[in-house]
């Protein structure tokens, strides 16, 4: 079964009549954002949202950094076996090759029901954000079964996605570039980390060290406290803890990991 079949936004009934898919299928993105929210973050520190259960499906309400809260609900029916470097996928996900704020390359899309529930909900907030912007470019997952993939050292187990940056001038890119911190288009960049970090569900975002400067002030000069950025981010200081770290070979996109689902009791870190 693919992504698009299992995961969907919560919203209306009116969105979700609006959006004239067939009936046996579900829409699996639709904003569902409160109308009532602030349009300014006043509390800064990293949310953890608790995934709750209901009727069989995963559900997740989080605030954006737009200030919208999102309503997000999937079905969990993959396994992540074993550790990144060295498991096994089971029942994986597929993320469809394109969808809001967002394009797939590469033959490698499988992952966690989680995984690909949040690589597209981080892309259509950006989206949401800003309507006319490219989309950002996901490369690899896992394989459908997962196991090993070259040339990676992880992303057997489908919790390891490798996602591209945006740049400047909103100029599209064909795959990964390497840019500078100039090029950097760090406004959706930090929104598309913000909002994985939002959900509570990521562990490891790997980044090249020379570009986590600028994301790290932009973050701060939008409220993020010191506190908070230093559980965040490896620079200044090059502390060891945090979520976002300096790792080679990572200077053209974000790797992020995902934590173990909560109920894949074969799952380890």
């Amino acid at each position: 079964m693919s992504a698009t079949a299992r995961l969907w936004l919560l919203a209306t009934a009116s969105v979700l009549s609006a959006c004239g898919r067939p009936p046996d299928r579900r829409p699996w993105l639709a904003d569902a954002y409160s109308p009532s929210a602030s349009a300014a973050l006043t509390l800064p520190e990293i949310p953890t949202p608790q995934i709750e259960q209901r009727d069989g499906k995963n559900r997740i309400a989080f605030l954006g950094p737009n200030g919208r809260t999102y309503g997000i609900r999937w079905e969990s029916v993959s396994e992540s076996v074993g550790v990144p470097n060295g498991g096994a996928l089971r029942r994986g996900a597929q993320l469809p090759k394109t969808g809001p704020g967002y394009r797939h390359v590469g033959k490698n899309p499988w992952g966690t029901d989680e995984a690909v529930t949040f690589l597209q909900l981080a892309a259509y907030v950006v989206h949401d954000m800003y309507p006319d912007t490219v989309p950002v470019v996901i490369g690899d997952v896992s394989r459908d079964e997962g196991g090993h993939l070259r040339p990676h050292k992880s992303h057997q187990s489908g919790r390891d996605a490798d996602v591209g940056l945006f740049a400047n001038n909103n100029k599209p890119l064909r795959g990964f570039v390497n840019l500078s911190p100039s090029e950097l288009d760090v406004e959706k960049t930090w929104v598309y980390i913000e909002t994985l970090l939002r959900t509570g569900q990521v562990l490891y975002i790997f980044l090249d060290r020379r570009l986590q400067p600028a994301l790290y002030r932009h973050a701060r000069d939008q409220g993020w406290s010191e506190a908070s950025l230093d559980r965040v981010f490896q620079y200044p200081g090059g502390r060891e803890k945090t979520i976002v770290r300096h790792v080679a070979g990572h200077a053209d996109h974000l790797h992020v990991r995902f934590t173990c689902p909560a109920d894949d009791p074969e799952c380890g870190d």
